[in-house]
């Protein structure tokens, strides 16, 4: 008589019974129809509105490497789908998550448009307005970003026939102008622009001329001095501007009305002066110094600037850039000295990312899809957020983490603890060459479980090139980092569950989204697994919080309880 309970037969059969075919390729994948744990999944997989490498065409059908289409509003289908996704959430018993999220996405994976668009999505519902001013003053970190909320909402939710159609919300309004009154003079001018709506526009929309002094709002909105001892930032800006030689009064002008790098340097030209002075300064900001060393190189800045750069690229440690930006920097250089600070940099942030315990499994997408670029103005690709994300984790976990890049094959990539960061990234980007443009993820866990395959399908030999191991590999977590468009004969989501009953029953599965397609690879009810996205090496706090949370009936707590603990504003 057999046990009572699940065979490993009738536990697959449950599994694939809710499995439903992928959007885009042949696979199959789950739904994600928690709306908040969808949001999560996807939302930080790609900066917004901007394309993926799949999309649905103009015929309805799934498209790959094409233009995408955008609809009326001019948004893609990825932007589409972080809205309805977002509604969907204010829709639920807890609204506020909205909110949570747009402050996790803002505060830990360094986005700064999307929080922006979910400020003004939470604006048109009633449910979640008694949180819009505490959370906006918040989420709201450059004075840009008021402008992108009122952008935002009236593009989106308020514009008809080219003419505004209501007030915006009071709720909304509150909690911008309490972000407005923290940023000072410099943060206006530095942030400011011709585009619509203008901090001018924001200051008449907010109703702002009886809290900001009138000099302030003059400025803000007219352009126009009236008390230079009142807006003394303001009037050395307007001297600066006025000026044609770089000389001791434009620097002294520079200083006083902290003006950025760009207004210097298109005023005054890419000179080796310029640059020094800028350095001296402390006119060039972290980003700022990170994107500008090929510049550095080609005025040829001195030794005594270069050891400044270095000081401040490898010593500063809350510097809020993405993994892959120091990955852009390192291609476009080619001293020394560039490179030195790039390598060190890098391998600093190895120190945010918590301690893992156990052995880690690391599965990194080299697939074609994953060339698609991170947004249309820049050069660097998803996979190459996804090696320098690994490469960071690698680099953390060390000796007990076992990394493979698949695609129509998979091959491990041999790595040292003793590597750098960037070292780890370029055996990545070697082995990523070797296992061809498919996304088969299921070959990693054929890996684990040590089966053996060669396989044809569509015309293709599938084949494991690392060595099989003699015998199944216990591990305590698997990674992985995909566009989530994977597809082969096998399925993820099933060899999880019979790698899970044949080898480690309490084995975690991280699913890290870096291009915010909506299906999950494996079961989004599995208490065990944890649907994330984002390009920051921020998210693996999530990990460890995953690992160590528990609630009550000590169980795993799902994904919004983690952000709820970090970043709800009380």
């Amino acid at each position: 008589m057999s046990k009572i309970g699940f065979s490993q037969n009738t536990a697959q059969s449950s599994i694939k019974s809710r499995q439903v075919d992928h959007k885009y390729v042949d696979a199959k994948v789950f739904e994600v129809e928690d709306p908040t744990k969808k949001l999560i999944h996807i939302i930080g997989g790609g900066f917004f509105n901007e394309p993926r490498y799949y999309s649905t065409g103009s015929d309805g059908k799934p498209e790959a490497g094409k233009p995408n289409i955008k609809n009326e509003f001019s948004l893609t289908e990825q932007a589409q789908e972080v809205i309805d996704t977002a509604k969907a959430v204010l829709a639920s018993p807890n609204p506020e998550d909205l909110l949570v999220i747009a402050n996790w996405v803002r505060t830990d994976l360094k986005i700064r448009t999307t929080p922006s668009v979910l400020l003004a999505i939470a604006a048109t519902n009633e449910a979640s307005k008694p949180y819009l001013r505490k959370y906006s003053s918040v989420i709201i970190q450059r004075a840009d970003e008021i402008r992108q909320v009122f952008a935002a909402y009236n593009h989106l939710f308020n514009y008809k026939d080219g003419k505004r159609v209501k007030a915006v919300p009071h709720s909304l309004l509150k909690g911008l102008r309490d972000a407005f009154l923290k940023f000072r003079e410099s943060d206006f001018l530095k942030y400011d622009s011709k585009d619509r709506p203008t901090f001018g526009d924001v200051a008449l929309m907010l109703r702002e001329r009886k809290r900001l002094s009138k000099p302030i709002f003059e400025y803000l909105v007219n352009h126009k001095i009236i008390d230079p001892e009142a807006t003394p930032i303001f009037n050395y800006r307007n001297q600066l501007n006025s000026l044609k030689e770089f000389n001791d009064q434009a620097k002294d002008l520079a200083k006083k009305s902290f003006a950025t790098w760009e207004n210097i340097i298109s005023q005054f030209g890419s000179k080796k002066e310029t640059w020094e002075f800028l350095i001296d300064a402390g006119l060039v900001k972290y980003m700022a110094m990170l994107r500008n060393l090929r510049n550095f190189e080609q005025v040829n800045i001195s030794e005594k600037h270069w050891d400044k750069v270095y000081e401040k690229l490898t010593s500063e440690q809350d510097h809020k850039q993405l993994p892959f930006r120091f990955l852009a920097a390192r291609r476009n250089v080619t001293g020394k000295n560039a490179i030195s600070a790039i390598d060190i940099a890098i391998d600093k942030t190895v120190s945010n990312v918590p301690e893992l315990p156990g052995k880690t499994f690391i599965m990194v997408d080299s697939s074609a899809s994953m060339d698609q670029k991170v947004s249309e103005k820049s050069d660097m690709s998803c996979k190459d957020a996804g090696y320098a994300l690994a490469s960071i984790l690698a680099k953390k976990t060390g000796r007990k983490t076992i990394m493979a890049c698949f695609g129509d094959s998979l091959s491990e990539v041999s790595f040292s603890e003793a590597d750098s960061v960037m070292t780890i990234i370029q055996k990545m980007e070697e082995t990523g060459t070797r296992v061809g443009c498919s996304t088969n993820a299921y070959l990693a866990l054929k890996w684990l479980l040590a089966e053996k395959i060669t396989s044809r399908y569509r015309y293709v030999n599938y084949v494991i090139l690392s060595s099989i191991p003699e015998k199944p590999v216990s591990v305590d977590r698997i990674v992985i980092i995909s566009d989530m468009a994977c597809y082969g004969q096998d399925n993820l989501g099933q060899l999880l569950n019979k790698y899970r009953m044949t080898v480690n029953k309490d084995v975690k599965y991280y699913s890290i989204n870096m291009a915010g397609h909506g299906q999950s690879q494996v079961d989004p009810m599995d208490k065990n697994s944890l649907l994330i996205s984002g390009w920051s090496e921020a998210i693996f706090t999530l990990i460890r919080d995953f690992e160590g949370m528990k609630d009550e009936s000590g169980k795993d707590v799902p994904s919004i309880d983690l952000l709820r603990e970090r970043f709800r504003v009380l």
